[in-house]
This record gives structure tokens, sequence and C-alpha cells, in this order.
């Protein structure tokens, strides 16, 4: 029996679509701002030079403990530039089977709204545990990071 989890997240941030959109497709600076990524490297990329094939080289984080071994994720990319959205699917590395999205909306407030949804594939239950600590910890740790890494972009302030 297989586990396949759907789940979505949002956070408001204090910047344009635009610098957000930006940050998460400049895959080479992810390790500047993404502290579980400790490595990057574009694959694969189309005419115009934009990447669609991405591979990290992740740490293991639980809780402060920090697992230098690392694991493998590679990801192939869609684009909707209009809609500032970056469409993924897992297609190697430790994951099985996973797909989603993120997306920046602009909202009337003048912040953008950042979406992460993720459609995974363990290859078998796990238990609520892990699943709750996925979404509270690493889900709204990423779209944390993104926050933080957007404002400060915002500012001029470095990564």
């Amino acid at each position: 029996m297989t586990a396949k989890y759907k789940v979505s997240r949002a956070i408001e941030v204090d910047a344009d679509p635009e610098v957000c959109y930006a940050l998460l497709c400049d895959f080479e600076k992810y390790p500047a701002w993404f502290k579980y990524v400790r490595e990057t490297k574009v694959l694969r990329s189309d005419e115009k030079g934009i990447p669609n094939k991405v591979m990290f080289l992740c740490d293991v984080v639980v809780g402060n403990i920090v697992n230098k071994r690392g694991f493998l994720v590679v990801n192939e990319y869609e684009y909707d530039h209009a809609k500032y959205k970056i469409t993924y699917k897992v297609v190697d590395g430790i994951v099985k089977e996973a797909e989603g999205y993120y997306q920046f909306r602009r909202l009337m407030s003048g912040k953008c709204l950042a979406v992460f949804y993720i459609d995974i594939n363990f290859g078998s239950p796990l238990p609520q545990k892990i699943i709750n600590f996925m979404i509270e910890h690493l889900m709204d740790g990423v779209l944390a990071m993104i926050k933080s890494a957007s404002e400060k972009l915002v500012k001029g302030a470095p990564l």
C-alpha cells in the first residue's frame, strides 16, 4: 500500500510576486538562503537558458540535529511567468514520487501570498507524527525561508 499525501501551505510576504518568483527560479543561489540545500546543479536548460532540470544535495534536519550525509533530489520544472508559478516534478533521488508548485499571488494589501503545494508518495504509509512534522517544519520552514530571503532582497540586504 502506498501513502500519497496532498498538502498546501501559504504565507504572506512583504514583497512583490516578481521578487519571490525570481528568488525561487535562481537555483544556483539556493544554498545562500535555503538552509536545507547544500548544493545545486542545473542539469538541463531550455533553448533560452532557463533551467528545467535541477539536482539538489540536501541536508537532513530534524529539530536542531543536522545529518550532513545528505540526500539527493532531482526536479524537472515548468514555468508560468505570467502567474509567477513554478511547477516541479521529482524525477530522481530519495523521494519516490512527488510533484507540486510554488505560486506567488499579488494581494490587495501590496504584499504577496506565497503558496507551496505538494502531492507526494513516500512508497509506504507514514505515522501521522511524521506527516505533521513535515507539514509544520519542512513546508512552513521553506515558506518562512522564501519570506525572509525575499524581504531581505526588497530591503537591499544580502542573502
